[in-house]
C-alpha cells in the first residue's frame, strides 16, 4: 500500500504539512484544470516553468490557443456554475466528446446508455451547450450547423436546404436540372445558396481548437490484454532552476529557500496524483478487461468502497481521484465512474442485472413479477420493484 506521507518523505525529504494536505484537494481537478493550476504556480515562481518540448503536441497546441482557452474555461465554469448533478455530469461527458472543431463525437444515445440517464436528459443538455452564445457547439456535423445557424438567422427553408444537401455533387458540376423536377425556380435556389455559403462550416475556426485531455489511457496490445498509459507529461515538464548565490541577506535566502521548496511540494502532489490513479485503474482493467475489450457488453461488480479495499486508499482520496476524470478506452472517453457498478445480488452486478433485462423477450410489455421469475434461472433474485426500476431505466434511454 502506497502511503503518502512514506512516499513524501522519501522522494522529497519533506513532511506533510499543511500545504501538501491542502494540495491533496487536487487530486479532485481533472488534467485541464490541474495544467492551469501548475502554470499559474510556474507564473508565481520565477525559479520554476514548464518545458514545453515534454508536452504532447495536441496538448501544446491546446495550450498556445488562448482563444480556446477562453472557450473551454467558460463553458467549465459556467456549466459548473448552472447544472446539478447528473446534467454536470451529463455535460462534461459532451465536452470530452467535442472534436477540435466543435462537433460532438457521440450520439445522445450513447450517453443515455453509458450514464444511464433519459436520452431526453441528454438532448436538453446538448441544446444548452449549443445555445451557449448561440456558438452551436456541440451539433453533430456541418449539417445540423448549417441549420443551426439558419434557423438562428430565422433564414431556414426546408426545401431549399434539403435540395441543397442532396445535389451536392450536382451542384458542384454546376448542372441543376435536379430543380426541373421541383417547383424551386433557380434564381430562388442560387440566392438560398449565396446565404448558405455566408454561414460558418464549423461552430469554431480551424485555428481555435478545443481539446480536453482525458487523464488515462487504456490501450489494447497485440495479445489482447490491457495497457495503461497515463498524461504524466504534467510531471515530467515542470522544470525548476536553482540559484545557488547565497547572501548575507535572510530574507533573500529565506525566499530562494521557500521557492525550491513549493518545486517539491508540487512535484510530490503531482506524482502521488499520478501513482494512485495508476492504483484505481490497475485494478478497475483487472476486473473489467472483458468489457473494456469488448467481449462482453456488461460490468462486473465493483464500487468505490471494494476499490479501496484492494489499494489500500481512502474512500475520501478514491472519491476525489475520480471526480471529473475521463479515460480513453477501447470503447471510447468514458468518466472513470462508468467502469463501476454496485453489486445487486450474490455476485451479480446492477450492469448484468440490466443486461438481462433488456435481453428478456418482449421486456417491454410484459409484467414486472414475469421478468423477476425468467430472471431467477440465471440465479438473479430481486424483487418486483427492483426490475421496475432497472426496467424504466432502460426505457428512458431508448
Amino acid at each position: 500500500m502506497l502511503i503518502l506521507e512514506n512516499h513524501v518523505t522519501n522522494t522529497t525529504s519533506l513532511s506533510l504539512n499543511h500545504y501538501l494536505y491542502h494540495g491533496i484537494k487536487l487530486f479532485k481537478a481533472s488534467n485541464y484544470e490541474l495544467t492551469i493550476y501548475i502554470r499559474k504556480v510556474c507564473n508565481d515562481n520565477p525559479l520554476m516553468y514548464m518545458d514545453e518540448g515534454k508536452i504532447p503536441l495536441e496538448v501544446l497546441s491546446y495550450h498556445h490557443t488562448s482563444k480556446a482557452d477562453s472557450i473551454m474555461d467558460e463553458l467549465l465554469m459556467h456549466f459548473n456554475c448552472c447544472l446539478s448533478s447528473p446534467d454536470k455530469e451529463i455535460m462534461h461527458t459532451l465536452l470530452y466528446s467535442l472534436n477540435s472543431s466543435g462537433f460532438l463525437e457521440t450520439f445522445p444515445k450513447e450517453v443515455s446508455e453509458l450514464l444511464w440517464v433519459p436520452v431526453n436528459k441528454v438532448n436538453e443538455n446538448i441544446d444548452r451547450l449549443k445555445s451557449y452564445e448561440n456558438l452551436g457547439i456541440g451539433c453533430l456535423d456541418v449539417k445540423e450547423f448549417l441549420e443551426f445557424q439558419l434557423r438562428l438567422k430565422d433564414e431556414y427553408d426546408e426545401v431549399c436546404f434539403s435540395l441543397f444537401f442532396e445535389h451536392l455533387d450536382d451542384i458542384h458540376q454546376g448542372q441543376y436540372g435536379f430543380l426541373d423536377d421541383t417547383p424551386m425556380d433557380i434564381n430562388t435556389f442560387e440566392d438560398y445558396m449565396e446565404v448558405i455559403k455566408n454561414c460558418s462550416l464549423s461552430p469554431l475556426m480551424p485555428d481555435t481548437n478545443v481539446f480536453i485531455e482525458p487523464d488515462a489511457h487504456i490501450e489494447t496490445t497485440a495479445d489482447r490484454t490491457l495497457k495503461i498509459k497515463l498524461s504524466d507529461y504534467l510531471m515530467d515538464d515542470i522544470v525548476f532552476e536553482p540559484i545557488h548565490l547565497r547572501t548575507d541577506d535572510p530574507a533573500f535566502n529565506e525566499t530562494i529557500t521557500r521557492y525550491k521548496q513549493e518545486y517539491e511540494e508540487l512535484l510530490s502532489i503531482v506524482n502521488a496524483r499520478t501513482l494512485y490513479l495508476k492504483q484505481i485503474l490497475s485494478v478497475i482493467i483487472h476486473v473489467q478487461k472483458e468489457y473494456l475489450l469488448q467481449e462482453k457488453d456488461y460490468l462486473n461488480p465493483l464500487n468505490q468502497t471494494e476499490l479501496a479495499d484492494q489499494t489500500g486508499l481512502s474512500p475520501a482520496t478514491i472519491s476525489r481521484l475520480m471526480t471529473d476524470k475521463y479515460i480513453s478506452t477501447p470503447r471510447g472517453v468514458l468518466p472513470i465512474r462508468a467502469l463501476l457498478s454496485k453489486k445487486v445480488t450474490g455476485n451479480i452486478s446492477a450492469s448484468f442485472v440490466r443486461y438481462m433485462i433488456s435481453h428478456t423477450e418482449n421486456f417491454r410489455t410484459i409484467s414486472d413479477s414475469r421478468i423477476a421469475e425468467q430472471l431467477k434461472q440465471y440465479d438473479i433474485h430481486i424483487s418486483r420493484r427492483t426490475v421496475n426500476k432497472y426496467k424504466n431505466e432502460l426505457l428512458s434511454g431508448l
